[in-house]
Order: structure tokens, then sequence, then C-alpha cells
């Protein structure tokens, strides 16, 4: 079957690395059960996916995947908008994610329910960081026509990766239709919108269950239309960075501290020991192999390794003091480590983000 419309496009699209903070309610049980209290939490956005674009379906695909890699970018050109004989056709961007975190906040408490255990307060969602990247991702837009008159199979093609995934609906002639049937994939399951870390409890259970919320919500009928701005995307924002790895990693490593910083500040809050204590307890850390190659021949009376796990027994007061002196070098590498342009945001917008 031949298509009736066949156009090749450059769809615009966020790639997303934050850090947003907020108070949540986290229990094994229900979030609103007697113990579920409210708690600070962090979540840490890895290359999470932001449509860019207000075009229902188009907007509801997570055009991203892991193989994805900043050195395969190119700049635009101009001759970038002809292939072959056709003109390629570059969307406008319509939506930024630098007003999701107010966005976020006008939530009702019933919209902030990820699942049964997990709920957060939309007020107060705040961004420690955020770096939003804009990029411009090939696919090709094909329309079949089907028996029923005005109607057609949208059929979108992925034109970045080899053999490329590709996305089918039922649409209507003039408009994308919320109740039309189910999307057909081949090629491999729509991407999710969200990657991420969520200190305290780290499991992959409350972060997966947040990732979930997250794509289902962007997928929606019509939230697109509701995250389109009014007015034209601010490019020269300090927080809209250019997808290359010079960019990309500094970030990724701030945020990858923040996880470590978080996780220790919870760890700390857990042990029932303070500086005081004379109780024996063992401390548990991981040797680079250079370190193992150092190795003595004989560790210390308090002291066994296994390979690069080292384990030492310690008073519990020294342990803890360990821990905070830990704690101190890596908020101190961190603050070294704050990109120039947040910072420069930052001091500009206090209170707001």
């Amino acid at each position: 079957m031949q298509p009736a419309q066949i156009q090749p496009i450059y769809l615009p699209a966020w790639f997303v690395d934050a850090e947003l903070q907020a108070n949540a309610w986290l229990s094994p049980h229900n979030s609103e059960s007697e113990d579920a209290q409210q708690q600070p939490v962090n979540a840490y956005f890895s290359q999470s996916y932001l449509p860019g674009y207000s075009l229902d379906l188009l907007g509801r695909l997570a055009f991203i995947n892991k193989n994805m890699d900043p050195r395969q970018t190119v700049p635009f050109s101009e001759t970038l908008t002809r292939q072959s004989s056709d003109n390629v056709m570059c969307l406008p961007f319509t939506i930024t994610p630098l007003s999701l975190p107010e966005q976020v906040r006008k939530l009702s408490f019933t919209q902030a329910t990820v699942c049964d255990g997990f709920r957060f307060h939309p007020a107060s969602v705040k961004p420690n960081l955020l770096a939003a990247y804009p990029v411009l991702i090939p696919i090709y837009l094909m329309r079949y026509p089907l028996a029923t008159p005005s109607t057609y199979m949208t059929v979108i093609l992925e034109a970045y990766s080899k053999p490329g995934r590709f996305f089918a609906q039922e649409t209507a002639a003039s408009t994308e239709d919320p109740s039309s049937p189910d999307l057909i994939t081949h090629g491999g399951k729509p991407s999710l919108f969200a990657q991420l870390k969520l200190i305290p409890r780290g499991d992959t259970v409350a972060a997966g269950a947040l990732e979930n919320w997250l794509s289902a919500t962007l997928f929606e009928p019509g939230m697109t239309e509701i995250l389109a701005s009014d007015d034209p995307i601010n490019m020269d924002d300090p927080r809209v960075r250019e997808w290359t790895r010079d960019e990309v990693l500094p970030v990724q490593d701030w945020l990858n501290l923040g996880a470590e910083i978080a996780g220790l500040k919870d760890t700390l809050k857990k042990i029932p020991i303070d500086e005081s204590s004379s109780e024996r307890t063992f401390q548990i850390s991981w040797r680079s192999s250079s370190q193992v190659a150092r190795q003595a021949p004989k560790s210390p009376p308090d002291s066994t390794s296994f390979g690069p796990l080292k384990v030492e027994r310690m008073a519990g007061g020294d342990f803890v003091r360990s821990l905070k002196n830990t704690l101190k070098k890596l908020e101190r590498r961190r603050n070294d480590l704050t990109p120039e342009w947040w910072k420069q945001w930052s001091t500009g917008n206090a209170g707001q983000g």
C-alpha cells in the first residue's frame, strides 16, 4: 500500500537533566496510611525526554533511546533542510521544560498521587538544577488511507536509527482523535519519558512508579496542548544548553554527587548511634583496583579485605564522624562543580524555578 502522504520532519524535543526536591509521603502500604510520614525526597533525572511540539500524537511519544549520544549530533544548517528532492519540515518549539516545576506546583493532591504508597506535595516542588537541551529529531510522518471515508492510518517512523521503530494509529483526516484505537508499535516498545533515581528510599520500585506516572501523564491525549506555551520559547535562558558532552557530562557528574550526598544523609539519619558512642560497629568500603594492588600483606587487626571490599571494625562514634567527614568533602566538591550558568540563573531568580 502506498502512503497518501509522506513527509520528512525535524521534530523538536528536549532532553532534560535535573534534580528536583519535594516533600512526599512514602509507605509500603498506602501514602495515606498511619505509617506514611511526610519527608523530603530528591529525584534525579538523567537524559529524560519532553516533547517540544504540541501536536498530540507526536507529543505523546518519547523519541529517545539509550543508544543516543551527544557525539552523534550535528549542528543545524540549511543543507539539512532538504533530503533528495524533498523539503524537510522543521516544526517549531512550542513546549519548554523550564516552566514544568511551576506547572507541577499547580497540581492537586489527587493528581500528585503516584501510586498507593507514594504521593508528593505539589507546592513543595523545587528544582536544585535543571538543564534543558533542545534537539531536532528526524522522523518520517506517513498517512495511509483506510476504507472508512476521511480516515487514515498515521505512521511515524524514526529516521535516526536503523532499523527505526514505527508507531501507527488510526486518526481522522482533520485532527488527532483521542478516542482512536490503541497505538500500534513495531521494532520496540515506546520509551519512557523519564529516567531517574529517587532518594531517600532509593529502591527501584518507587523510582519506577514515578517514571511510569510521568510517562502515563504525558501520554494522555491533549497533554501537549496543556503544556504548550503562549509565548515564544526563550532559547537565551541560561538553563537551555547545547546537547554536547562538554555540557552534559559535568551536569551528570553534579547530579551523581547529589544522589551520593542525599543517600549519605539518609544513612546518617537512620544510624541509631551518635558521635559519643563507643559501641563497636563495622564500616564497609569499596576500593579501586589500584588500591587493591597496593594492599599490604597483612591488614590491621580491625580491618579485613575481600578483594575490592574493605571491612573495618571501629567505635560507633568514629564511624559516624567518618561518614560526616565524607559528607562534608562531597558537599564541598559538589559546590565547586556547580555549573556557572546555574549560579548565574539562581542569583537572578532566587525563590523561583
